[in-house]
């Protein structure tokens, strides 16, 4: 007997949202979707399928055995709601300890989690997104960190009628048209920092208008908040 516990908690979170959290939620509540990954520690097992190293980014970047499970979840800013797991290995076989077992029946529900932990983050996260949207569940925003803010990843969820919050990565790959310029993340932050002989405190709390050039196509107007660190 093979159980889907993915799809399980799916219609479980749906059932529990919809009919229990959501009429109790106001319109103008900002309900959201909530992407994270963290590290799934293995560090003494040696047999484990599909076991491969894994940066800790909560211990200094440390390589250790395990896994990083893919976590997806709504809010409603009171209440938070698991919706989604996905156990990730790597699809880079140079940092896999372990290959997949090759006796599994591809019908089954085991072979498909196997093909999921091979995928990528933001290709897991679309994924698990679509799913959520396909039995009811419904948010404003979506929210995750820089590990991905893809710029293909941020269109996808914004052409599903979503609306994306997330830190960016600081990568000159990636250029954004501020004042008529093309410039990247780091190169806007220098115009609007505080320099000598100007108090401009207010430029890093101000909502910076960009446009996002993405292989050379305007995409979309953003906004960019530089909050202040000291």
């Amino acid at each position: 007997m093979h159980i889907n516990w993915q799809r399980f908690l799916l219609l479980l979170s749906a059932k529990v949202i919809n009919h229990h959290i959501a009429p109790l939620t106001t319109d103008e509540r900002a309900d959201a979707f909530v992407i994270d990954d963290s590290f799934f520690s293995r560090t003494r097992s040696k047999a484990v399928e599909l076991l491969c190293w894994v940066k800790d980014h909560a211990d200094g970047n440390k390589n250790k055995k395990g896994f990083r499970m893919l976590t997806f979840g709504w809010t409603d800013g009171n209440s938070f709601v698991p919706v989604a797991f996905n156990l990730l290995s790597s699809a880079n076989s140079k940092v896999r300890i372990n290959p997949a077992r090759q006796c599994i029946d591809k019908r089954t529900v085991g072979f498909k989690r196997r093909q999921n932990a091979l995928t990528t983050s933001p290709e897991s996260a679309l994924s698990m997104l679509k799913q959520a949207m396909s039995v009811g569940i419904k948010a404003k925003y979506v929210l995750f960190d820089s590990w991905f803010s893809f710029p293909a990843t941020i269109i996808k969820i914004c052409k599903m009628n979503l609306n994306v919050i997330a830190m960016l990565k600081d990568t000159p790959k990636i250029y954004y048209t501020f004042n008529g310029e093309k410039k990247s993340l780091r190169e806007i932050y220098r115009t609007v920092r505080k320099r000598k002989g100007k108090a401009i405190s207010c430029f890093l709390r101000k909502l910076i208008n960009i446009m996002l050039i993405y292989k050379q196509k305007f995409v979309n107007r953003w906004g960019i908040f530089f909050p202040e660190t000291g």
